[in-house]
C-alpha cells in the first residue's frame, strides 16, 4: 500500500480521535473548576495579595492557604487576567498554549524534512500518543504547569536548533525555572556549549555566559523571595508542607525525595500494565481495562517515541548531550515521592523531557518519511490512549 492511500485511510480515525479529544477536553474544563490554583494565585497577585482560597495541595499558615508550586504559570495568566478577569482562567490558557506547542512541533517536524502530512501526523501524536494525553485533556493547576513547561522547553529546542539567541535562550530558561526546574535541564547544555564554544575569545564567551546566566539568577532569588513571604523560610520546601492527597500521604511521610522511591517508581514507570475492571461478582465488566492512577508503563502509552532510542548507537556528541539531560531528569524524577504524577496516565513526569525525545526521533529519522508502520503506531497509539481517558470517565461514572 503506497504513502497516499495509507494517509487516506487513516484521515478519518485521527479526525475521529481529534473530536473526541476536544468534547473530553471540554467536558473536564467543566467540571475541574475547583483545581485552578495558578488562576486564584493570578487573580491574588492582580489585588495584592499571595494567598488563594484553601485547595488540594495548598500550604496552611495562620488560616491562609498559598499554592506550592513555582509562580510563572500564574504570570502566564496574568495579561488575559487583566484584560478579562477570573471569565480567563486555565483551560483557555492550556487550550492557547497547546496549540502554539502543536504549531512549533509540526515546524520542528518540517524542518527535518517530514512531508507535511507527516508532521501534522508527529505533531497530533506529541500530545495524544504520548503520555500528554491526559495532562493535554484534562485542565488542572497540575496539569497545567506541565503543558507551560511543555512549550518552553519546545520553544528553547526549537531556538537551539535555528536562530541560537542567547537571551532568547536565557529568557526561556528563566521561564522553565520558575515553572518546572525538573525540566529546565537543558540550560546545562546551554552553558557547556558556551563554555566549548571554538574560536570565541574568553571576554566574550564570559559575556555570554553572563547573559544566559544573568536572569535565571534573578528568578532564583525571587522565588526565594516568594518562598520568604508565603512559608517564612527562604528554603522552605512546600512540597513537604502542602495538604497531600490522602492516596500520596504515605509515600511523602517517607521523604520527599529519596532512593526509596526509585524501585517503585520504576515500576510504574516502565512496568506497570493497564487494569481490569472488575464487577461486583468478580467477572470483567465494560469498559474492560482502565488505568493505574499512579502511572502506567511509558512503552504502553507512547511506543512510537521509542525510536528515539535509534539514537543511542550515534556518536555525535550532541546527541549524548540531550540524553544526558533526559537521564538525569529521570533520575530526579524516579526520586521523587509521587510515583508516575498521581492522578496520572502514563509517567506525566516524563512530559519534563518529551521534547527531547521528540528532537530525537526526528534526528533518528535522517531526513526520511514515516513509514506506514510508524503511523500505523502513532495511530493506534492515540486510540487506544482515548480509550483509556474515555473509560476512567466511565469507571467514575459508574
Amino acid at each position: 500500500m503506497n504513502h497516499k492511500h495509507f494517509d487516506f485511510l487513516f484521515s478519518a480515525p485521527i479526525i475521529l480521535l481529534s473530536i473526541i479529544a476536544v468534547l473530553i477536553f471540554v467536558s473536564y474544563s467543566q467540571t475541574t473548576y475547583q483545581n485552578r490554583q495558578f488562576s486564584e494565585q493570578a487573580y491574588s497577585f492582580l489585588h495584592g495579595r499571595v494567598d488563594i482560597p484553601k485547595a488540594a495541595d495548598t500550604v496552611d499558615i495562620d488560616g491562609k492557604h498559598f499554592w506550592h508550586a513555582p509562580p510563572f504559570p500564574s504570570l502566564v495568566l496574568f495579561p488575559g487576567m487583566l484584560v478579562f478577569g477570573k471569565s480567563f482562567s486555565e483551560p483557555i490558557a492550556q487550550a492557547l498554549l497547546i496549540s502554539f506547542s502543536a504549531v512549533l512541533v509540526f515546524r520542528f517536524s518540517k524542518k527535518y524534512h517530514l512531508s507535511r502530512s507527516d508532521s501534522m501526523l508527529v505533531s497530533f501524536g506529541f500530545f495524544i500518543s504520548s503520555v500528554l494525553v491526559r495532562v493535554s485533556l484534562v485542565p488542572s493547576s497540575w496539569h497545567f504547569a506541565q503543558i507551560v513547561a511543555v512549550a518552553l522547553l519546545l520553544a528553547t529546542v526549537y531556538e537551539m536548533e535555528t536562530k541560537n539567541r542567547i537571551w532568547v535562550l536565557g529568557l526561556l530558561e528563566t521561564a522553565l525555572v520558575a515553572t518546572r526546574p525538573t525540566a529546565a535541564g537543558i540550560g546545562l547544555i546551554i552553558l557547556y556549549q558556551l563554555v566549548m564554544k571554538k574560536n570565541d575569545q574568553l571576554n566574550n564567551k564570559i559575556q555570554q555566559i553572563v547573559r544566559f546566566l544573568i536572569l535565571i539568577i534573578v528568578a532564583i532569588i525571587a522565588m526565594l523571595y516568594f518562598n520568604d513571604i508565603r512559608f517564612g523560610g527562604l528554603f522552605a520546601n512546600p512540597y513537604a508542607l502542602s495538604s497531600v492527597s490522602p492516596a500520596l500521604a504515605p509515600m511523602r511521610a517517607m521523604g520527599v525525595f529519596g532512593v526509596q522511591h526509585i524501585l517503585p517508581n520504576i515500576y510504574y514507570y516502565f512496568l506497570a500494565p493497564f487494569e481490569l475492571v472488575k464487577s461486583s461478582l468478580g467477572g470483567i465488566e465494560f469498559p474492560y481495562i482502565t488505568f493505574n492512577p499512579f502511572g502506567m508503563s511509558v512503552f504502553i502509552v507512547a511506543p512510537f517515541f521509542l525510536y528515539s532510542l535509534r539514537t543511542l548507537k550515534r556518536k555525535y556528541s550532541t546527541l549524548r548531550k540531550y540524553w544526558f539531560v533526559i537521564g538525569l531528569t529521570l533520575i530526579v524524577s524516579l526520586t521523587y515521592f509521587a510515583r508516575g504524577g498521581y492522578i496520572a496516565y502514563g509517567p506525566r513526569y516524563v512530559g519534563d523531557f518529551m521534547p527531547l525525545l521528540l528532537l530525537l526521533v526526528l534526528k533518528s529519522q535522517e531526513g526520511k518519511k514515516l513509514s506506514n508502520f510508524q503511523k500505523l503506531v502513532i495511530v493506534s497509539s492515540a486510540t487506544f490512549n482515548i480509550y483509556m481517558i474515555v473509560s476512567r470517565m466511565l469507571v467514575l461514572l459508574i
